[in-house]
């Protein structure tokens, strides 16, 4: 199979997962089709970006500036109801009625700021759904898709080296501030390279062998633990602003100061696990062997 028929299936399949949740993103924004469109937008653009040396630059550009502003759209829910899930779990945990009580009525909260964020993304995602409908999106590409020869293969898998090279050095480079945890926003920024990373391993993952998975699987994990981590963060933030606007003598406002040293601990046992995994990834040169096996492959 020729590279471009190979970029064509791996697009179509891509797409395919990315459609399947938006219909009940667009009608009920249920936690599960908002997450999985918003991971599927980032991972169908990042493939888009990887094979663009086969298409026409206007119609992947187009295409990659609808699906970011579908996933910038379910980014607001899908945080939301981030903290709904943990606050649905901490309550179960806790032993105080009064407690349970606080977090019911802060839990109410979010349902109503969900609810009314709900319409206006909605709306966006049928907007955009219109435009990204699965026969135009494979459709255009397959029609403005160019001859693919063995030059142009070569060329690919050049940029496939370059595309790896440059976010595992882009990843690497955070690795002075990993013992500082107070360093909030450069590691909002490590797990940002990472997911650059980890979406940049599964777009040429139809043109590798298996041993692949082993190393997406690596730095996956380092990418949801820094994302556990930005959570906590995006969360201990939010409330402190809840705090404020509480006496601290009062139920909620004990309630809130219990929450957010709890959460200050859930932090710091992520925190060290990531700090442990990730001297042990390079200790065993994991990133080292990673970049050997993908230049191995011409």
């Amino acid at each position: 199979m020729s590279p471009a028929k190979i970029a064509l299936k791996a697009l179509h399949r891509h797409f395919t997962v990315f459609h399947r949740y938006y219909r009940t993103a667009c009608d009920k924004g249920t936690v599960r089709s908002i997450h999985q469109l918003r991971t599927n937008a980032r991972r169908f653009r990042n493939a888009l970006k990887t094979y663009s040396l086969l298409f026409d630059k206007a119609a992947v550009k187009r295409f990659n500036r609808l699906l970011q502003m579908t996933a910038r759209e379910a980014s607001q829910l899908r945080d939301l109801d981030v903290y709904l899930f943990f606050l649905q779990d901490y309550k179960s945990k806790l032993r105080s009625d009064v407690q349970r009580q606080s977090i019911r009525d802060l839990l109410a909260d979010l349902r109503r700021q969900r609810a009314a964020l709900q319409p206006a993304v909605s709306r966006a995602l049928r907007k955009y759904a219109a435009r990204l409908s699965a026969d135009k999106v494979v459709g255009v590409l397959e029609r403005k898709m160019k001859k693919a020869d063995a030059e142009v293969a070569h060329t690919m898998m050049d940029i496939f080296h370059r595309r790896v090279e440059k976010s595992t050095h882009h990843l690497l480079a955070y690795n002075v501030i990993v013992p500082y945890p107070e360093k909030k926003t450069e590691l909002h920024e490590m797990r940002k390279c990472a997911k650059h990373l980890r979406y940049t391993l599964e777009g040429i993952r139809p043109y590798f062998d298996v041993r692949l998975e082993l190393y997406i699987g690596r730095v996956y994990f380092f990418h949801k633990i820094l994302g556990d981590i930005h959570d906590c963060d995006v969360w201990l933030d939010m409330l402190s602003r809840y705090r404020a606007a509480y006496k601290m003598n009062s139920d909620m406002g004990n309630s809130l100061n219990v929450l957010y040293n709890y959460l200050k601990k859930v932090r710091d046992s992520r925190y060290r696990i990531f700090v442990q995994r990730w001297h042990r990834a390079l200790q065993s040169r994991h990133f080292e062997e990673m970049l050997e096996f993908v230049y191995a492959h011409h």
